[in-house]
């Protein structure tokens, strides 16, 4: 599994200029799902993230949770996390790094 995560005051995710899904304050989450992830590794990922006290408080000290604000997150599946870099081109390696599609939309959306 390899995750990026960001933390925004708004985001929005747009296709073919529609804007399908937007959050204020919160997290951006870029998920990948490889091989030998299962339910409990993205269940312990999650709460782990939900744990996570990036957020200012009124003092301006970071120490707030994205609970204590009340945040939103964007997750997005991402499977070109899992590419090989050559000299000549980007290799995807689906076959060897990532799971299959059902698998994945399965862990992804729970």
């Amino acid at each position: 599994m390899k995750i990026v995560l960001q933390r925004v005051e708004y985001a929005s995710v747009k296709t073919f200029g529609v804007t399908i899904g937007e959050i204020g304050k919160g997290y951006v989450v870029l998920l990948g799902i490889g091989n030998g992830d299962t339910k409990e590794k993205v269940t312990k990922m999650a709460e782990k993230i939900k744990k996570l006290r990036i957020f200012a408080d009124e003092n301006g000290k970071t120490n707030l949770s994205i609970d204590d604000v009340c945040g939103g997150v964007d997750k997005n599946s991402w499977y070109n996390y899992f590419t090989k870099k050559t000299k000549k081109s980007i290799i995807t390696s689906l076959k060897v790094r990532c799971i299959t599609h059902g698998k994945s939309r399965k862990l992804y959306s729970e």
